[in-house]
């Protein structure tokens, strides 16, 4: 096993297979499984413990929304991680076909709704909460340069205060896809929390509204500042042009 590697055996998996990365952008961030373990995906991640079995209180709405959710297998030991790494079903998808955005818009419509109920994720805060904690989830607007988190707090100042849902929170391309069942799937849940449902609304390009735009850029500009440095800043110049 490669140093830093996730240990297949720590989820009471075969050992002594490999693994090819799943992502172009961070090749060591996302890894399938080899050989015994094809059908495992594992991912770095952050998260703490209760973070990470938050997740399991999504089932039901997503579930409900027609969506098929993946999360963290547990380990032997009944962890949710592993130094650094979680472990989850691989599901082979084919790329959302254009004509299907519809439908996973009124999917997200439906999951935001049914997950309304649901306590905040550990560790988490809505953006307007965000504005005057100074932080939640990947982030710390301490961290930022004054303007760029004086701009950050200026796009979410104007958010309605509800309704509040469940969100993704990093809707791409690659994180949505058809499932051989043809349902549809989300990948990725790192970001997903209680908030505004404009942040999954902009990036499925179903709120046209521009402050709902520019906030959507400024919590994704503060998400991404200690992660993806040089993203973040380019996002900070747009956001500081606006």
């Amino acid at each position: 096993m490669a140093a830093g590697a996730p240990d297949p055996e720590a989820w009471g998996l075969p050992p002594g297979s490999g693994f090819e990365p799943l992502s172009k952008s961070d090749p060591g961030a996302v890894l399938r499984g080899t050989g015994r373990n094809r059908g495992y995906v594992f991912r770095k991640t952050r998260r703490s413990e209760a973070a990470l079995a938050w997740l399991d209180l999504l089932h039901a709405p997503v579930a409900r929304a027609g969506l098929i959710l993946l999360v963290p297998a547990p380990t032997v030991e009944r962890a949710r991680s592993w130094q650094g790494w979680t472990a989850e079903p691989y599901l082979s998808s084919r790329p959302l076909h254009p004509h299907r955005l519809s439908g996973l818009r009124a999917a997200l419509r439906r999951m935001h709704d049914l997950g309304a109920g649901l306590p905040q994720r550990p560790g988490f805060a809505a953006a307007r909460a965000v504005m005057t904690r100074g932080g939640g989830g990947d982030i710390d607007l301490s961290a930022m340069p004054r303007d760029v988190a004086r701009a950050c707090r200026m796009a979410w100042e104007p958010i309605p205060d509800q309704p509040l849902g469940l969100v993704h929170g990093a809707l791409t391309p690659q994180s949505a896809g058809v499932a051989a069942s043809g349902k549809l799937v989300l990948y990725d849940w790192d970001a997903a929390r209680i908030d505004h449902p404009l942040f999954d609304a902009v990036a499925v390009g179903a709120a046209d509204d521009p402050m709902a735009k520019r906030a959507a850029l400024a919590y994704e500009t503060a998400r991404i500042w200690s992660t993806e440095p040089d993203r973040a800043r380019t996002l900070a110049a747009l956001l500081l042009s606006e």
